[in-house]
Parts: structure tokens; C-alpha cells; sequence
């Protein structure tokens, strides 16, 4: 067993997590667990904090509730309770062990034993647990493994994906998180081996997976290994990829749909393969087809009142589309800078309605055309033009 230990004092959120640890430590045994021991091992900051108990779901509800912590029942049948401290969330799974699996979900039963618990976990480096000192407990070489930049599936690989088979692209998706050379050949092999399962696990999964995976540091690598194994297929990759564009994404935390299908150099024909499979909503659908017709106008670099226009012009496609006009990293910055002004850029009310025009005379499709022909008049002339003014323009437009 390890004697290692990490620096839970660095925690950003140390008081409220020894708020809810003192809290159940005095009912049983408590320990950070997970993808918080991992990265602290690899010395970064821990997205979120898990925790994993031996006190039963149902008495970790009654103990958060008893000292007036918000506590959300998030999954009791699999023994996980959400806790709600200073805005902060922590999820609290009390020790179990699977009895039977179906995918995602288990039938489980509840133990004491910390092996047990981490037997059913899916990788190495994702099974270790710390106490509230540090001190970390591994039961299966995950400390070494993450030593050497290795992901490895606990156990009999193939077993472990054919309980969800979404454990293959966690696999590809852990490998873009730590990098490295280091391939655990048995864990691959599986992988490959068992690809077609992905077939079974829904877009929407698919989907959320890959986002994650290319917003890793090291997702060239596992993009590498979907083209070398096959693995691209299974989840609406692309032939080609336009490798300039992925360099420029990956890793960013603008990464969306929109600039993954920039950078994956997508067809019309993979595009309708790629609805299918990520299952995309109504909305992103409309997003998609309006930005691959759509040309962002301006440089980036052009004078801020441009953008402003455009920012009005596109709405909620703004971001987007100007991420995609970036194609170097001074020009994501650029693009990034204005994406965040603009969430302070306002704008006046457009000061003309149908009826003013149709007073003047306008009617059937003439009213619309010359609200919009108006409208950027009033935009191109930074919204400066009163309802006035409009309509003595208006006055010199053919209105019949």
C-alpha cells in the first residue's frame, strides 16, 4: 500500500470540504476518491471533490440535514448524495461493490471494504482514495501509472468495457488528459477489440465524451490512435482532419461544437452523418447550418464598432462565428477578447415599427423589405438614427 501523500492544504475550497468531512468522519470513515487524488498526484487543482464513505446514502442524508447542509439525493439506489456547502458541490458515494451490470448503470451492494469499492472503478489512476491528511491509498499501482503517463483498465480489460462500453473512448479521453508515450498495450488491445460496442452507446454520450476529450492538453495522441485503430468511425469522425485547425482547439476552453467541425474539415455528407450520430439538438442543427454558409465579414483585427454591428446582426451565433473566422492562435485571442466585450456591448431598441411604414403607404411584402432595408441603414450608421429620421428616409423608397 502507498505511503505517498498529496497536499490536500492546497485545496481552494479546504474549509468547506473540513466542514462536511468532520462533519461524517465522526460517523465513519471518509476519503477523497478519484479524479481529485489523480490530479493532485499530477499537481494540478482538482476540478471537483469526491468523496467516498463508509456511512450508508440514507445516513449521510440525515447527518447533512441535521446540520442544515443542502443534501440532494442524486442517485441513492447507487449510494450518491449530493452536498451543497457555501455554493460549493461535493459528491458523497458511500463504498459499494457491483452485483450485476447493465452499461451505466449497476445493481450494487453497499460494503465497507475499500477494495471492493475500487475493484469496480474503471481505470488505475481513477480508483485511488486520500485521507483528509494526505495520505493516499492505491490498490493498484495507480501512482506508478500516472508516474509513467499510463492508463490501465482495473482488471480483465475486455470485462471492464463490456460493462459500459463508453469506457473506450474515457480510455482515449484519459490519454489526451495526461499525455505521455506510455501505451498500456493490453488496455489497447481491447479497446480495439471491442470498438463495434460503440455503436450501442447514444450520440448524446458520444458527444459529451468527445468535447472532453479535445478540450484535454494531449487530444493530438488520441486522435492519432482513432485513425490508427478504426475508433473514428464509431463515433462520427471525419476522414480528414484539417490538423492546423485541431492544433489550434484542443485544449481550449472555447472548444464547442462549431469549431470542432471547422477543425475536422467536415463535409455536407459527414455533416448529416455527424447530426445522426451526436444526436444534435433542433437548435444546434439551425447553428450549424447557418455558420457553414455564413462568412464572418470583418479582420479580426478591424476597428471594435465593426464587430459591435456584426454582434448585433448574429445574435447568439456571434461567438461562434467569429471563433471560426480565427485561424491562428493571436487571432483565437483576438476573437476570444471581443467574445467577452461583448457580453457589456448594449444597444438601443430599433425605433420603427411595420405600422410607421405601412402609414406611409407601404403594403403587402414592401413593408417588410423596407423595415429591413431600414434596419441596416440604422445598423451600418452605428444606431444613431432616430424613428425620424428613418422615416424620411423611408419617404424616398419606392414603398408600392
Amino acid at each position: 500500500m502507498s505511503t505517498i501523500k498529496i497536499h490536500i492544504n492546497t485545496i481552494s475550497i479546504l474549509k468547506e470540504l473540513l466542514c462536511l468531512y468532520n462533519l461524517l468522519q465522526a460517523h465513519g470513515d471518509v476519503k477523497l476518491v478519484g479524479g481529485c487524488v489523480r490530479d493532485m498526484l499530477l499537481g494540478l487543482a482538482p476540478k471537483d471533490i469526491d468523496l467516498a464513505t463508509t456511512i450508508l446514502p440514507q445516513e449521510v442524508m440525515r447527518i447533512l440535514s441535521l446540520n442544515q447542509i443542502k443534501c440532494i439525493p442524486t442517485g441513492l439506489e447507487f449510494g450518491t448524495v449530493t452536498a451543497v456547502v457555501n455554493h460549493i458541490t461535493f459528491e458523497i458515494t458511500t463504498l459499494r461493490k457491483d452485483i450485476k451490470t447493465y452499461g451505466r448503470k449497476a445493481e450494487v451492494e453497499f460494503t465497507d471494504e475499500w477494495l471492493e469499492d475500487a475493484k469496480r472503478r474503471d481505470f488505475t489512476v481513477n480508483a485511488m482514495y486520500a485521507s483528509i491528511d494526505g495520505t493516499v491509498m492505491d490498490f493498484f499501482n495507480g501512482i506508478e501509472d500516472l508516474k509513467n503517463k499510463k492508463i490501465k483498465f482495473i482488471g480483465n480489460a475486455e470485462q471492464r468495457i463490456k460493462e459500459d462500453f463508453l469506457r473506450i473512448l474515457r480510455y482515449f479521453r484519459f490519454i489526451s488528459y495526461i499525455g505521455g508515450n506510455s501505451i498500456d498495450e493490453n488496455s489497447l488491445m481491447a479497446a480495439i477489440k471491442l470498438k463495434s460496442g460503440l455503436e450501442k452507446i447514444s450520440g448524446e454520450r458520444i458527444k459529451t465524451e468527445m468535447f472532453k476529450l479535445l478540450s484535454n492538453p494531449f487530444a493530438k495522441k488520441s486522435i492519432r490512435l482513432f485513425e490508427k485503430t478504426g475508433i473514428d468511425q464509431y463515433v462520427g469522425m471525419p476522414e480528414i482532419y484539417n490538423l492546423p485547425e485541431l492544433n489550434f482547439i484542443i485544449g481550449n476552453a472555447t472548444v464547442n461544437l462549431t469549431l470542432i467541425l471547422k477543425a475536422l474539415k467536415i463535409s455536407a455528407v459527414e455533416l448529416n452523418g455527424l447530426f445522426k450520430r451526436w444526436r444534435l439538438s433542433t437548435l444546434e442543427k439551425k447553428e450549424l447550418a447557418f455558420l457553414r454558409e455564413y462568412q464572418y465579414p470583418w479582420p479580426l483585427n478591424a476597428e471594435i464598432k465593426l464587430h459591435q454591428r456584426e454582434f448585433y446582426r448574429l445574435g447568439a451565433y456571434f461567438k461562434n462565428a467569429i471563433l471560426v473566422k480565427a485561424s491562428t492562435e493571436e487571432q483565437y485571442t483576438l476573437a476570444e477578447e471581443f467574445i467577452l466585450a461583448s457580453t457589456t456591448w448594449r444597444y438601443p431598441d430599433f425605433p420603427l415599427k411595420g405600422e410607421d411604414l405601412i402609414k406611409l403607404g407601404a403594403i403587402g411584402p414592401k413593408i417588410g423589405q423596407i423595415k429591413n432595408l431600414l434596419l441596416e441603414t440604422w445598423i451600418e450608421n452605428d444606431f444613431l438614427y432616430d424613428k425620424d429620421e428613418l422615416l424620411d428616409i423611408a419617404t424616398k423608397i419606392s414603398l408600392k
